[in-house]
């Protein structure tokens, strides 16, 4: 058996471990069922402002481009975009406290012009806006974090926020929602005994929490946040600073996670507020604080939450009311740290050693070589006869990936069409969030 059939095996055999899919028919493949959505169904389309399952969205409406669901050979939901904004799939579904979750799914334009804008909420908060390319048929992934806190359910609903009344045409797929295992915490005493809290009691205040990026992209920043009192007004922000190596103490401005945040509306110091889709990407290893201030003061106060327990790790918060920009830090009189989860992941790329196309007597071989592969969900293979293209997407289905970390793969994929003709062809990475590289362009070697 020669190496690259070997590879082909392995390739075509590959299965995946997932965690459950709480979403009961997200692959469509029931059909019209176990969702809800403002938009009337039918079974064929000239209307905006409806929708329909199909197996191909040219059956649909004949006006529709003519391409095979996600994975080539099933349903999908296919959307004519109504001209006001109005939820497109809903559905609730039951997860447990005190959780990360992650939802993804799949979208593609129908018809070449203004493709739908793409608004994701869990619980009504909105956690991602996407929108997808004008190629039609081609799919684009995207996904969100979300940290259930005291949620016994997640309402889970895809809105579509355009109002074109020409195109914002675009069909749905393979939707998942599931506990996320992408994300690590590198600081989490969320759950440990809640102790006192640190107040925010003048305009002037700042509070920071150490924490170490011991991986380098965060993701999802919670944190025990709650009121003194009620009502409130005040607006406050939150932020990633530096680390002064002299002091120990934040240093500057790194990053801002969120501008002009509400103060809950509750005294309930069990409380979290939470982070989610972020991609702030830090110096592994190195030290950072998570830091509060008021955007604007109503005279009264945000409370964090703080435990005597470090868990092992000696992390240090710090506090000011100086109206020098938190230059003058204070040790806060309660214990610290300051009670927080922060998730992250590592970096997500391939280290692609070779890749390489090759005429044979039938067929043209395209292989490629990774050293390593982060994060990376798999491959697409792209060809035109033009080395400045435009390039074709000619994968049907992603080529699963088969490397990791600390290792890397072989991969082949065989092209039968127009063996004649010069073609060249790139390579797509993908990643699990649906980001993607592509590689290349090459063009035909003569086979050895």
């Amino acid at each position: 058996m020669k190496l690259w059939q070997m590879v082909a095996y392995v390739i075509l055999g590959m299965c995946s471990v997932h965690a459950a899919n709480l979403i009961v028919n997200g692959d469509f493949t029931a059909g019209n069922t176990g969702f809800t959505s403002a938009y009337p169904y039918v079974v064929s389309n000239i209307n905006a402002g409806e929708y329909g399952i199909a197996t191909n969205p040219q059956a649909w409406n004949v006006n529709y481009a003519s391409f095979g669901d996600h994975t080539g050979s099933g349903k999908m939901m296919v959307v004519n975009g109504a001209t006001a904004p109005m939820s497109v799939w809903k559905e609730t579904v039951t997860v447990s406290p005190n959780k990360s979750y992650k939802f993804s799914a799949w979208i593609a334009s129908a018809y070449y012009l203004n493709p739908g804008v793409i608004l994701l909420r869990i619980n009504g908060t909105d956690l991602l806006s996407f929108t997808p390319g004008t190629t039609t048929g081609k799919w684009y992934s995207f996904a969100a974090g979300w940290y259930s806190g005291s949620s016994t359910s997640a309402v889970l609903e895809i809105m579509n926020t355009s109002t074109e009344a020409t195109g914002n045409d675009f069909v749905l797929d393979d939707l998942v929602f599931d506990e996320s295992t992408d994300y690590i915490g590198i600081h989490d005493n969320l759950t440990e005994t809640y102790t006192n809290s640190v107040q925010m009691q003048s305009t002037t205040t700042q509070i920071a929490q150490q924490f170490i990026a011991s991986l380098p992209i965060i993701r999802e920043i919670h944190l025990n946040l709650f009121a003194a009192a009620l009502p409130i007004d005040s607006l406050y922000n939150v932020e990633i600073w530096g680390f002064n190596t002299s002091t120990n103490k934040p240093s500057s401005l790194v990053a801002t996670v969120a501008t002009n945040q509400p103060i809950p509306g509750t005294t309930n110091s069990t409380n979290t507020v939470s982070f989610t889709g972020l991609n702030i990407t830090l110096t592994k290893d190195a030290k950072y604080y998570v830091l509060l201030r008021y955007n604007s003061y109503d005279g009264n106060d945000l409370k964090w939450g703080y435990t005597s327990s470090t868990s092992g790790i000696d992390l240090p918060s710090f506090k000011t009311t100086s109206s020098d920009n938190g230059s003058t830090w204070t040790t806060p009189s309660q214990s610290n740290p300051q009670r927080m989860r922060i998730m992250a992941n590592t970096p997500t790329a391939i280290d692609l050693v070779s890749f390489k196309a090759q005429r044979m007597s039938d067929y043209i071989l395209v292989t490629w070589e990774t050293a390593t592969e982060i994060e990376n969900a798999g491959f697409h293979i792209w060809r035109s006869e033009s080395k400045d293209g435009p390039y074709a997407r000619e994968t049907g289905f992603i080529l699963p990936s088969q490397g990791g970390a600390s290792y890397g793969a072989k991969y082949l994929w065989q092209d039968f069409r127009d063996v004649e003709k010069v073609h060249y062809y790139k390579l797509e990475d993908i990643d699990y969030n649906g980001n993607s590289t592509l590689h290349g362009p090459i063009t035909m070697e003569a086979a050895e």
